[in-house]
């Protein structure tokens, strides 16, 4: 559930630092005390469903969302004539409002994209070396971040902690033993300090 976006094409801060060419700043939306609701959409390729709504049984206000995506091209041809690929993914976050004027965000992703062809029957043959060879390929993300947003009079602070975890699966269905995978870790830690005046800001972070 997208609540903004920000495209920053060159001449960023150092708070950015590590970026080298661009960079898309996204933010996931808040749903603190609203009321229970949802949306759902079904098209010729894909379908998803959201739900959103208020925390009523938490000690401070908060709110929360869960969606989820499915695309289903590879279900609408045959296995032998169609394009055997699909995404999926899930994507959910909750909100707490804190004392003082603070805010708490947890926000988690998971989606997969997958190319295979095990279902289709192998045309392989000694005779007949140049038919397709029959792969499986899955690759994907996921996500997990936590944000703090603390007042301190009239500094405010902002803590981030999170990780994230990009794999890759390829395999050959017709070789015996021929596969491929990697894994990409990352995990990181931010925290800026920030004081307004009216006519700009001063930042401090690490």
């Amino acid at each position: 559930v997208l609540g903004g976006a920000e495209l920053l094409a060159g001449g960023f801060g150092a708070e950015y630092g590590g970026r080298v060419s661009s960079v898309l700043n996204v933010e996931t939306k808040e749903f603190i005390g609203s009321e229970f609701g949802g949306a759902a959409g079904v098209s010729l390729l894909a379908s998803r469903l959201s739900l959103h709504g208020g925390l009523p049984f938490a000690s401070h206000r908060g709110g929360g969302f869960v969606s989820a995506r499915r695309s289903y091209f590879d279900r609408i041809l045959p296995d032998d004539v169609g394009l055997p690929y699909h995404l999926i993914d899930l994507q959910g976050g909750l909100t707490f409002d804190l004392p003082r004027g603070g805010r708490l965000r947890i926000v988690a992703y998971t989606g997969d994209d997958v190319f295979d062809m095990s279902r289709r029957e192998s045309r392989r043959s000694d005779d007949d070396s140049n038919a397709p060879i029959r792969i499986k390929w899955i690759w994907g993300n996921d996500v997990l971040g936590v944000r703090w947003d603390q007042p301190w009079g009239e500094w405010i602070t902002t803590a981030r902690l999170g990780g994230s975890r990009y794999t890759e699966k390829f395999g050959m269905i017709d070789f015996d033993g021929v596969s491929y995978s990697s894994r990409l870790r990352q995990l990181f830690g931010r925290v800026d300090l920030v004081r307004g005046f009216a006519t700009g800001s001063v930042r401090f972070g690490g």
